[in-house]
């Protein structure tokens, strides 16, 4: 005896298509019908809910005594693209690139009571990435000389190999090998911190333990922001609790020392 309540139901029986301004219809039509039916019976939310802040916000909306559990589709983008040619809506190729760096992992300060991270069996076929290519990735940026693989290395090393922050300190920047955009004949990987935590929960730990993990990989650069901005560093670090925040800092230095 469960409410469902989908953005992709809503869009349809609104006639909408996906430009921001029907984005906008659509979420602010499924969070009043949410919120108002929250009342009298539990609900799901069916969307893919990729923004942290949007996520926040929405739950600040709602009463103190509902209980909010988050659960997070741990699906290979393979297994993703199959899927997405069984809808009667299929979601075009282009914006798969656009959501992975719009990714950000679900953590208990957005408000939540419970997260858990679903995969599926079916999915193992595709949890196979062939990462060796890291070893030779030319990072194609003055502010590394070593290849990828050996800046991840030397970066975990840093941190210790007997630390809890040694994967996270590993896997940092695998989402490079995806994001590599080059000007002028220097590379650039914007968003790759989104792309390397979505790959890391999805393809080499779908599990809840993994979920930390991503977490800090989602996060690690931050800090260069932080070094910008005294007060964004203050309320970020208010927002993400001292363990998050010094657990960032150590990844932090342990990755500007890595060249």
């Amino acid at each position: 005896d469960v409410a469902i309540f989908s953005s992709d139901d809503i869009r349809e029986e609104l006639k909408l298509g996906y430009t921001p301004q029907d984005h906008e219809k659509v979420f602010s039509t499924l969070n009043k019908r949410l919120k108002e039916c929250l009342k009298n019976k539990d609900c799901i939310y069916d969307a893919t809910n990729l923004n942290y802040k949007h996520r926040m916000n929405f739950l600040k909306q709602l009463d103190g005594d509902v209980k909010k559990t988050c659960y997070v589709f741990a699906c290979p983008v393979a297994s993703c693209k199959r899927r997405n040619k069984q809808r009667d809506a299929v979601v075009p190729e282009e914006a798969y690139p656009r959501m992975l760096k719009s990714f950000y992992v679900p953590a208990y300060f957005e408000g939540w009571d419970e997260i858990n991270v679903v995969s599926f069996p079916e999915d193992d076929v595709d949890r196979h990435l062939d990462l060796s290519m890291a070893d030779t990735f030319d990072q194609k940026n003055p502010h590394h000389s070593l290849t990828l693989g050996q800046h991840m290395m030397m970066t975990a090393k840093s941190v210790g190999e007997q630390s809890m922050l040694y994967n996270a300190a590993y896997w940092h920047d695998i989402g490079k090998l995806y994001t590599q955009n080059i000007v002028d004949g220097v590379a650039h990987y914007y968003n790759h911190e989104n792309v390397g935590a979505y790959i890391y929960l999805s393809y080499l730990n779908p599990n809840y333990y993994g979920l930390h993990t991503a977490f800090l990989i989602n996060w690690h650069m931050r800090p260069f922001v932080w070094d910008k901005s005294e007060s964004c560093k203050n309320r970020e670090h208010k927002m993400l609790g001292d363990n998050r925040f010094e657990e960032l800092m150590i990844i932090h230095e342990a990755d500007r020392g890595a060249k």
